[in-house]
């Protein structure tokens, strides 16, 4: 019989960010620049052969993102791989930081008021998608859903909502439960941000509930769910030395790194190994050390292939007729140093795992087979032995 000796639930307002509305990478009222990301960026890759028209052929489109940042890692990426597409596509990207409710409405006001054509954002809300239709601005979410059904039912009549595209969240949450119960972990804890702050974290809890249910010798010691995670995880050290196993469900903004510094500072390494979510600086060490044992990264590409849905729609080809359902994606799962190597070369490398002429395929202007079908396609695919095989050519 499962036993749960522990339960923490610390019901947490949303984070209360202190300063001016969610600020656009130029410094245009105030707000402040987020130049700065994980890398150089990627570089163009020039095909001479290409049968899709240059950039310099295309009509020229602005689109505002809406993210929590663009300094960790994965916001990084976000913005490498968005602002290498936009010289791919003639497209200005805006760079706006968001982390409440209340910051992603005003930042839309605030992209609609500099004139862009669509909005890539990490939610999407009711009023955000009033706003939207009153100025004629596409808006399509990115590395999340909504499962509200009242904005479900907004996204569906809506003309200018063009979809949601995410990685596959439940299914993640379990494959973190098995990982661990495979490798004969039985004490573990699990550690959320709180229920309802986003769907795709409440997913992979619902991953991980479902998947505890299965494994009857499985103990759950402890939960927690709120914005101290690192701090819960220090409590969690101290109370349950038998501690085996640790899920985090995700890590962005920093938050990979600080579980890394728990578990070191609270001599946690050799003791329990940790499943989690976002790829972060000392990623490749702790795999190779065995006490991270399952990572799932890779999502920044899913903004490109967001993006080729709302260009789609920009240019009056939409592929997506159903937008309130959520196009599903799988994470890119390492294991193992080597897998993180390949991943470091070939997806966070000089080269986007998707060139500009993989994502024109999936716009019916240039390519009249283009299909949210072959949008899934490219899901089914999504692995790294998938962007090896793509693009081993274009690496020395």
């Amino acid at each position: 019989m499962k036993k749960f000796k522990k339960s923490i639930a610390l019901l947490l307002g949303l984070i209360m960010v202190i300063g001016s509305l969610a600020a656009c990478s130029s410094a245009d009222n105030g707000s402040k620049d987020s130049n700065e990301g994980n890398k150089g960026g990627f570089d163009v890759v020039t095909n001479e052969d290409s049968i899709y028209p240059a950039a310099s052929e295309l009509d020229p489109y602005s689109v505002g993102v809406l993210l929590w940042g663009y300094t960790d890692q994965l916001g990084g990426s976000v913005k490498s791989n968005l602002e290498y597409l936009g010289k791919e596509f003639n497209v200005n990207f805006s760079f706006v930081e968001a982390l409440t409710m209340e910051e992603y409405i005003s930042g839309t006001e605030n992209l609609i008021q500099r004139g862009v054509d669509g909005i890539l954002s990490l939610l999407i809300l009711p009023s955000m998608i009033e706003k939207a239709e009153e100025a004629g601005v596409y808006l399509q979410c990115i590395l999340n859903e909504s499962t509200d059904p009242d904005t479900l039912k907004l996204i569906a009549e809506s003309e200018y909502v063009t979809g949601m595209v995410t990685e596959n969240d439940y299914e993640c949450g379990v494959a973190m439960v098995d990982d661990l119960y495979d490798r004969g972990m039985r004490n573990i804890v699990w550690i959320a941000p709180e229920a309802g702050m986003a769907a795709n974290h409440d997913n992979r809890v619902r991953g991980i509930e479902d998947a505890i249910e299965k494994h009857d010798d499985l103990n759950v010691l402890a939960n927690y769910r709120g914005t101290e995670q690192a701090e819960a995880l220090q409590s969690f050290a101290a109370t349950y030395p038998e501690m085996d196993g640790i899920i985090v469900t995700g890590g962005a903004g920093g938050g990979t790194e600080s579980i890394y510094q728990v578990m070191q500072s609270e001599g946690l390494n050799g003791q329990a190994v940790l499943a989690t979510i976002d790829i972060g600086e000392g990623t490749g060490e702790k795999l190779e050390s065995g006490e991270l044992g399952w990572i799932a990264g890779g999502q920044f590409p899913t903004t490109g292939i967001a993006f080729a849905v709302l260009y789609n729609a920009m240019v009056g080809t939409p592929i997506n007729d159903t937008p309130e359902k959520t196009i599903y994606r799988p994470f890119m799962v390492l294991q193992s140093k080597d897998n993180y190597d390949n991943y470091m070369k070939f997806v966070e490398g000089s080269i986007p795992p998707y060139t500009g002429d993989e994502i024109k395929a999936l716009i019916k202007k240039f390519n009249p087979e283009a299909s949210l079908e072959l949008v899934n396609e490219y899901g089914d695919n999504y692995s790294i032995d998938d962007v090896v095989s793509r693009h081993k050519d274009l690496f020395d």
